[in-house]
């Protein structure tokens, strides 16, 4: 645990832990860059002795947001968009390797990997806070609505119907919109100094927001849209199951061509 750990991709960890991705809640409302708050928070943690440091889930999509405050992958990629995710990547680094960095390549020697957590909340995104107006659902697998197999009461299933309309099922020119910008958000981090990125396709999480409106059942979601392609529970059609293999292949396999995939995370080798 407390030694180096060799990646397949030949990247060199110092040690075997790892601080995981964590929501932040920190960019301005309705998504955005990171700000001087991530900056210090991570610069914090970069000081934690980890072998890996993620970041919280950054959005490929600003109109599919958890939220509200969630960093998010511009529609328009600048120079000043670059900038702000160096700063942040520059902010994960313990000093000794921002120092190593600049005068030699450390890409085969022990140091904190820092990883972009990418993200698209697919059918968890709720109006409003999620990015988009009253009038236009969030994107799905299946047409079918968040927390209809879950248990609680009336309060429950309205708070579900309003928060949480029963999304727009995916056609392939959205899916590849998305695999668009997962490939874009993923250059993005190979540029701004990022060592690799992690999809986040999670089997699921424990939500507390969902455990307070059924009156604290144990309640778990497929909380991003990756996992929502590959949830029996979510996809009940033929077409969605077609769909679901093709954006799931696409967006893990393409989103960095010269990439390992492990444990749901890319790392970059550096070609």
């Amino acid at each position: 645990m407390l030694q180096p750990v060799t990646l397949p991709s030949g990247l060199v960890t110092t040690n075997g832990l790892v601080k995981v991705a964590m929501y932040e809640h920190m960019a301005s409302l309705f998504g955005g860059l990171p700000n001087a708050q991530h900056f210090s928070l991570y610069n914090l943690w970069s000081q934690g002795g980890w072998g890996m440091i993620m970041t919280g889930n950054v959005q490929v999509s600003g109109d599919h947001l958890s939220l509200g405050r969630d960093m998010i992958i511009p529609e328009t990629i600048t120079s000043g968009t670059l900038r702000y995710y160096r700063v942040l990547a520059c902010a994960m680094r313990p000093a000794v390797d921002q120092y190593a960095a600049k005068n030699e390549d450390r890409s085969t020697s022990p140091r904190t990997l820092v990883i972009m957590q990418l993200s698209h909340a697919g059918r968890q995104s709720p109006i409003v806070l999620g990015g988009r107006p009253l009038s236009v659902p969030a994107l799905a697998p299946s047409a079918l609505g968040l927390g209809r197999s879950l248990p609680g009461g009336w309060f429950a299933r309205l708070t579900y119907k309003i928060g949480f309309p029963i999304p727009r099922a995916m056609d392939l020119h959205d899916i590849d919109y998305v695999v668009h910008r997962f490939v874009l958000s993923a250059k993005l981090a190979n540029e701004a100094g990022f060592d690799g990125i992690e999809l986040h396709a999670s089997h699921g999480c424990k939500s507390v927001i969902l455990g307070i409106l059924t009156c604290g059942q144990d309640v778990t979601v497929f909380v991003d849209l990756l996992a929502q392609f590959i949830s029996p529970k979510v996809m009940v059609s033929w077409h969605a199951n077609i769909v679901s293999i093709y954006l799931y292949f696409r967006a893990t396999y393409e989103t960095m061509p010269t990439a390992l995939t492990m444990l749901r995370c890319i790392y970059f080798n550096g070609s």
